[in-house]
C-alpha cells in the first residue's frame, strides 16, 4: 500500500503522495457538501436523489480507501495479517507479475473481512432519508411502549413523511453486533474455523 510508510509507536507515517491524495478527497467532499446545500428545495429536501447517487458514486471508493488505511494504520497485527493473505495469494498466482482476477480477490476471507468490517463501523453514507409515495405500515423489530403505556409493535407512516434509517447507529449495535460492536474486529465476518 503505497503512501503508508511503517508505523511507529502506533501512529502511522504517511508520505506526501498520500497526503496530497487525501486533502484532494477532502477538498472535494467540501465541495460535495456545497454542492448538497445548493440543490435543496423550499422544505430542506434535496431536488433530485439521482444527483445525490451520481455524486456520491465519485467518493465512496477512496473515502471507503482512506478510512481502510486508517484502520489498518491503527491495527498493525490486522494489517499484517492481510498482507500475509495477500502476498500468500500472490506467490499462488503467479509471483510478482501476477494480476489478480476478482476470483483471486473472492477467494481471500481476511481482506474479505476487512473490508467488510471498515464499511461498517465507516459507512460512507450514515444516514439516508426517504419519503414514502403512499401509506404505509412500518413493522418494528423491538416493540416501543408510548408514554400511555400501549405497546407499538409497527407504525403507521402516512403518505410524504420522511423517514431517516440511521445506518451508523444500526452498524454499532450491540444486540446485533455484540458488545465489541465499536471495536475494528474483522474476524466477526468470518465463519468458524475459516482461515485467511
Amino acid at each position: 500500500m503505497a503512501g503508508i510508510l511503517p508505523s511507529l509507536a502506533g501512529i502511522a507515517l504517511i508520505d506526501s503522495t498520500f497526503i496530497r491524495s487525501a486533502m484532494k478527497t477532502f477538498k472535494r467532499a467540501a465541495q460535495f457538501s456545497t454542492w448538497v446545500r445548493a440543490t435543496r428545495d423550499e422544505h430542506g429536501s434535496l431536488n433530485n436523489g439521482n444527483d445525490l447517487l451520481s455524486a456520491l458514486g465519485h467518493d465512496t471508493v477512496s473515502t471507503t480507501l482512506a478510512m481502510l488505511l486508517n484502520d489498518l494504520s491503527h491495527h498493525p497485527d490486522v494489517q499484517n495479517r492481510l498482507r500475509d493473505e495477500i502476498n500468500a495469494k500472490q506467490a499462488e498466482i503467479g509471483g510478482d507479475d501476477a494480476t489478480f482476477t476478482q476470483d483471486d480477490y473472492d477467494s481471500m476471507p481476511y481482506l474479505n473481512a476487512v473490508l467488510k468490517e471498515t464499511m461498517r463501523l465507516n459507512p460512507v453514507l450514515g444516514q439516508i432519508a426517504r419519503s414514502n409515495r403512499a401509506d404505509d405500515i412500518l413493522p418494528l423489530t423491538e416493540p416501543i411502549i408510548t408514554q400511555d403505556g400501549r405497546t407499538l409493535t409497527e407504525i403507521a407512516v402516512s403518505k410524504g413523511t420522511w423517514v431517516v434509517v440511521d445506518i451508523a447507529s444500526s452498524n454499532r449495535r450491540k444486540d446485533v453486533w455484540g458488545e465489541d460492536a465499536d471495536v475494528f474486529n474483522p474476524d466477526r465476518w468470518l465463519k468458524t474455523g475459516e482461515e485467511s
